[in-house]
């Protein structure tokens, strides 16, 4: 399994006088999935342990494109736990 994986974003954010123009994931751990625990938007607690993952204020997160947010997501699956889906492997 790979360390990290670091996105590059399209479009850069801006949040607390810091600009993001990538954000590198690390693989998560099962504490991780406490994150969240208590919130009840299944979409905020995903935005939520990405944040934690990149180690960045959830608002970083909230501020992506969402072709950001799609790379993101398919970027990050494997770190946590997620195989591909193999009918889409040559």
């Amino acid at each position: 399994m790979k360390k990290t994986v670091t996105v590059p974003l399209s479009e850069k954010v801006e949040h607390d006088g810091k600009t993001y123009t990538e954000l590198t994931f690390r693989p998560m751990k099962a504490r991780d999935a406490l994150v969240a625990e208590g919130e009840e938007s299944q979409v905020m607690a995903g935005y939520k342990l990405f944040a934690a993952l990149a180690d960045v204020p959830v608002e970083v997160i909230l501020d992506l494109e969402m072709v950001d947010l799609a790379k993101v997501g398919e970027g990050v699956a494997p770190l946590m736990g997620k195989l591909p889906d193999m009918t889409t492997v040559n």
